[in-house]
């Protein structure tokens, strides 16, 4: 009897041939050829066999483990492993842990490090190009920038924690919104921090050279001000000049507009909370643009207190409806645009009231509409409370600058010196024809003058109406006069 590693080349083969293709059993065949071996371990002890496949860092003929009897005859299987019998590299596996197949993955690494930290430095630079400065920002940008100086200023007072970082709250109310608003304001109020942290976050989309197509993740992503910075107080200064309105350059429409923008948001996270609660499907691909503008046209009438009680109204009702029809989940969320149609209809005309919920405890307030509500427009809770409009603005007296009456009339006397034939017009009850006279001979400025006076009834009516044809702007003046 002999071992199967004692046999010769020809024996092994007339062995294996009767192992793997004859009828008969394993024990019959180790007995066929006196071979002295447990039948459950043939395969084991089988020589390698040499495989078709070469080794790409050695350049010979891989081998792989014998097959036993059963796996052969099935086909099942997936084979054994090809072994390199010099450098012991392996295929046919999920990944080789052998030598050179780790020098060459740690060579790729490296290379990919170098090849994203050279784009995302090409990148920084290109942002560079477009820094900016404070008085140049809109309203949305004092807002974004503005929470980003709150809530996420680093240890290092020069850069910006990521907006995942952020614990308790959320940056803002959706991550979609998030994204959209770092978006807002990357490439010319952020940019990218040029440190180590964010290699392999800014991801070229197609050519290499294009620095403005490329994929990040917003939230893991690190940030700093597109800006020099030159004071110790820059910090201070940016917060102080952030959450102040600029009458100049502001107006009322972009007040409210933006608040009607974090207001739906809001109620858009309000709505995923009921989709998940009501066992309706939330996926974000379900909540389409149809679904996302009638969430907005709640902010027109109604306050994000009172959008809490009509989503709940509604999601419950279709919630009942699919439970007694079977219909599908997307079916379902689907009908939300006629149902909020149908349901703020009822609510605007008085045939229904609403109530006012409180704010959702699993829902936070977020970063977002905390600097809004609270630092730049300071109304607080009234934000959530109360609906978008101008009458809450002009209650906590936003949008009202105070003009000296004789300064006002001092510089009307430059610009027309005949003022007391404007102040005439006070008396007049405007029409087409008095139009025509009066303004018949006059340049373009000083129609305007006699325009603004043919509309008013008083001084200061008319003094109002220069100073917001001087300034372009629709808040409120306030009159005031020098005490005697």
């Amino acid at each position: 009897m002999k071992k199967i590693s004692e046999l010769s080349i020809e024996e092994i083969e007339s062995f294996r041939d009767d192992y793997y293709n004859s009828d008969l059993t394993v024990k019959k065949v180790l007995e066929k050829h006196c071979i002295d071996c447990h039948p459950s371990s043939v395969a084991k002890e089988l020589p390698f066999e040499v495989t078709e496949e070469f080794c790409h860092y050695c350049n010979i003929y891989l081998e792989t483990k014998a097959k036993n009897r059963s796996d052969y005859r099935s086909g099942h299987c997936k084979g054994n492993p090809f072994i390199c019998p010099k450098c012991d590299h392996k295929e046919n596996i999920f990944r080789c842990n052998c030598d050179n197949c780790n020098d060459s993955l740690e060579k790729e690494k490296k290379f990919i490090f170098k090849t994203n930290q050279d784009f995302l430095n090409n990148v920084i630079t290109f942002q560079k190009e477009k820094e900016f400065e404070l008085e140049s920002m809109t309203l949305k940008d004092k807002l974004i920038y503005l929470t980003f100086l709150k809530y996420l200023i680093d240890d290092d007072k020069k850069s910006f924690k990521p907006i995942n970082k952020l614990s308790d709250i959320p940056f803002s109310s959706t991550q979609g919104y998030s994204f959209d608003l770092i978006g807002y304001i990357l490439g010319d109020i952020l940019r990218f921090d040029d440190k180590s942290y964010n290699i392999g976050l800014v991801i070229p989309r197609e050519e290499q050279d294009d620095y403005k197509n490329y994929s990040y993740y917003p939230i893991k992503c690190k940030y700093v001000p597109n800006i020099d910075i030159y004071s110790e107080d820059w910090i201070i200064e940016s917060i102080n000049y952030c959450s102040k309105l600029d009458f100049q350059n502001e107006s009322i429409d972009e007040v409210i507009d933006l608040w009607k923008e974090i207001a739906s948001n809001e109620l858009l996270e309000f709505l995923y909370h009921l989709l998940d609660k009501f066992n309706l499907d939330k996926n974000e691909e379900y909540v389409g643009d149809a679904i996302k503008e009638s969430i907005r046209s709640i902010t027109e009438n109604f306050s994000v207190s009172q959008g809490y009680s009509i989503l709940w109204y509604i999601i419950e009702k279709i919630s009942a409806k699919k439970q007694e029809t079977k219909m599908s989940r997307r079916y379902a969320v689907n009908m939300i645009p006629s149902y909020i149609a149908s349901n703020l209809s009822k609510r605007i005309s008085g045939e229904w009231q609403t109530k006012s919920y409180k704010r959702n405890y699993n829902l936070p307030q977020s970063a977002i509409s905390l600097t809004y509500f609270n630092d730049i427009l300071k109304i607080g809770e009234k934000g959530f409370t109360e609906k978008p409009s101008i009458s809450i603005l002009r209650e906590y007296h936003i949008f009202e600058e105070e003009i000296n009456k004789d300064v006002l009339i001092d510089e009307v006397k430059e610009l027309y010196p005949e003022v007391g034939e404007l102040f005439d017009l006070l008396e007049t009850d405007f029409n087409p024809e008095m139009y025509e006279i009066v303004t018949s001979k006059d340049d373009d400025h000083n129609k305007a003058l006699k325009v603004s006076a043919l509309y008013s009834k008083t001084i200061d009516d008319f003094l109002i109406e220069y100073h917001k044809m001087k300034t372009g702007k629709k808040y409120q003046t306030i009159i005031t006069e020098d005490e005697v």
